[in-house]
């Protein structure tokens, strides 16, 4: 488990199918070790809003990070790059406390492109960064040790519920007839 989740967290030298099979085998082997050892949540592949656990909370705020960068990449250029929640993906499941710090600076421009291209979204972002602090503890938050395989659940749960699947939205509207 530990390697898979080490792998997940590597995304240098994978194609973008590749690391997505990492990182749903990281989640599925967390999932059945900690579901079976009866622990305090019950982990499904949605996210839960409930879970107050550091390393799942953490997860989600590189998720955030990531969708935030990429939002903004889109509305500004059609170039896309990496983001550098991706980049430092690795280095943030070593030590997330600071690791967060350097993304939060560095999402500043990004925000401000929000700002002026799109306020709604910006504010959209804002608020789920500030719902997602919310549910930290002072000293869990500020702790800069390891996190566990639970934060790429949190990360991968808020990335699902944050970019929807788009095709089964099309496939709903053309199933409806047209009038």
């Amino acid at each position: 488990m530990e390697a898979c989740i080490h792998r997940a967290c590597n995304r240098n030298g994978l194609e973008s199918w590749e690391w997505n099979v990492a990182v749903n085998t990281a989640c599925a082997l967390f999932r059945y070790r900690f579901n079976s050892t009866k622990k305090q949540y019950h982990y499904t592949m949605s996210l839960d809003k409930t879970i107050t656990e550091r390393g799942y909370l953490y997860g989600r705020l590189l998720a955030v990070a990531e969708l935030l960068e990429k939002t903004a990449q889109k509305t500004s250029s059609d170039t896309e790059r990496p983001t550098n929640a991706e980049k430092l993906m690795q280095r943030f499941s070593i030590h997330p406390h600071s690791t967060w710090e350097i993304l939060r600076k560095a999402l500043d421009p990004y925000l401000q492109i929000l700002t002026k291209n799109e306020p709604g979204l910006k504010f959209y972002y804002d608020r789920e960064l500030a719902s997602i602090h919310a549910l930290f503890d002072r000293n869990d938050f500020i702790d800069d040790s390891k996190v566990s395989g639970e934060f790429l659940l949190g990360y991968y749960c808020q990335k699902s519920e944050m970019f929807p699947k788009k095709s089964s939205e099309k496939e709903k509207e053309n199933s409806q007839p047209k009038e």
